[in-house]
């Protein structure tokens, strides 16, 4: 028999504490929409797993060790069967230091307690459950951001309707799925949703939000109750976004398409959920399989100028400068590759009966969830990034050549072309031990 429990913290900093996402650092000045930890505890056979979706860019890796600590001594829910997950809100709190913004110590402590106490939550309130799976498409909610243009160039969200796009560099993956968990009095419990896009429909706005994540949250709630605890897990949108560059019209940006791509996205998870069939019959299983990812050499003209430009500067805090703020992050990654060449990533999967989510702990594009998905045996395979700590972005390795802002030399960039083809066989090995 399954058993399931929800709960949700509330993880909103206070006013006046800096807002990460964005090149340069800026400041709350208030709180547009709560920012959540959301968590969901299954059991099956006494083998308990938890999966924690976050309202944050992403998770430091640190932070996402010192969590599972505090949940196996609260809870005795083993590391391995934690899957943490940021929803890469680009309006969430100060917890990671990427590019012109460092990581509030308080914020970061306060963020693990707060994960740790919603999984503790969670499993005090597990009851008699049953689950549907369901896998479905979202169309028209997600673009490729990453274009071809007619200097050979690629970039990240060129002028919309420019002439001198070519084409898209790949397309968006409209695969939508998830998970509803039913008590056995027929109470909603939790909703997991799976969909892949960049969360920046409110762009660099000085305000804490969960962005399009929360925009579901409350579509589903409207249509459940709020009792029901929504699960969001983002997919792989290292490259894709809620805009479409290439078409006419206006930007999808702003409060109208906040719950417009919301809504969009809660009404095909209640469409597909309609039509699945429930069962308490759902053994689980997780693994963690590792990769290890080299990092980038940085060229030695670039740290040569990067020197000379940031020459008695105080290379402790990022600069508050687009252009060198660049130069400190090249020197930051080649300072990081002198200590070491590579960094351990893991990749986590948990089998919930026919259907399993893998978590990549990157910014990953969108084709290696494609690749995951395809090497899954599973009926309903959810693939969410930012999952198991963050290494920064992982494009494909064609991404290269055209460069774009997604492939620049930062901490936010450092992995060599091949870390998104490693990544995709740790998933394979992490399928294969958790495989029916």
């Amino acid at each position: 028999m399954l058993r399931a429990g929800a709960a949700e913290v509330d993880i909103t900093p206070e006013i006046g504490r800096r807002v990460p996402g964005q090149w340069l650092r800026r400041v709350s000045e208030s709180v547009h929409d709560p920012l959540l930890a959301n968590a969901l505890v299954l059991e099956h056979s006494d083998v308990r797993v938890a999966l924690v979706s976050v309202d944050a860019l992403s998770l430091k890796n640190l932070l996402v060790a010192e969590a599972r600590n505090l949940i196996l001594n609260m809870t005795g829910i083993p590391p391995d069967h934690v899957l943490l997950h940021a929803t890469h809100t680009h309006t969430g709190p100060p917890a990671v230091d990427v590019l012109g913004t460092e990581s509030d110590p308080e914020v970061v402590l306060r963020l693990t307690n707060a994960i740790a106490a919603a999984v503790a939550a969670a499993d005090r309130r597990l009851r008699p459950a049953t689950v549907a799976t369901w896998t479905g498409s979202a169309p028209n909610l997600a673009f490729v951001r990453r274009f071809r243009m007619r200097d050979g160039s690629v970039q990240m969200h060129p002028p919309k309707g420019s002439p001198d796009i070519l084409e898209p560099e790949d397309v968006a993956d409209p695969t939508i799925c998830g998970l509803h968990l039913w008590s056995t009095e027929g109470d909603l419990l939790a909703v997991c949703v799976n969909f892949a896009c960049h969360p920046i429909v409110v762009g660099g706005a000085a305000y804490y939000s969960a962005d399009y994540p929360g925009a579901v949250r409350r579509a589903l709630k409207r249509q459940y109750g709020d009792a029901a605890t929504v699960v969001y897990l983002n997919g792989p949108c290292g490259d894709v976004g809620p805009d479409n560059a290439a078409e006419a019209g206006p930007h999808r940006y702003g409060e109208a398409w906040l719950e417009r791509i919301g809504s969009g996205i809660a009404g095909f998870a209640v469409g597909h959920a309609s039509v699945a069939e429930p069962t308490d019959d759902v053994p689980l299983r997780a693994s963690t399989a590792r990769a290890r990812l080299p990092l980038r050499e940085v060229p030695a003209d670039l740290v040569r100028e990067a020197e000379a430009r940031l020459s008695g500067a105080d290379l402790s805090v990022p600069p508050q400068d687009v252009e060198l703020l660049r130069l400190w992050e090249a020197l930051a990654v080649h300072r990081e590759r002198q200590e070491h060449d590579a960094v351990e990533a893991e990749v986590t999967a948990v089998a919930i009966g026919d259907s399993v989510v893998v978590g990549l702990p990157g910014e990953i594009f969108v084709e290696f969830g494609r690749q995951v998905r395809a090497a899954s045996p599973f009926a309903h395979t959810l693939v969410a990034e930012l999952a198991s700590g963050c290494h920064g972005y992982v494009p494909t390795p064609q991404a290269f050549p055209g460069g774009g802002y997604e492939t620049w030399l930062a901490r936010s960039s450092k992995l060599t072309p091949e870390a998104g083809e490693l990544l995709v066989d740790a998933a394979r090995r992490a399928l294969v031990a958790v495989g029916r």
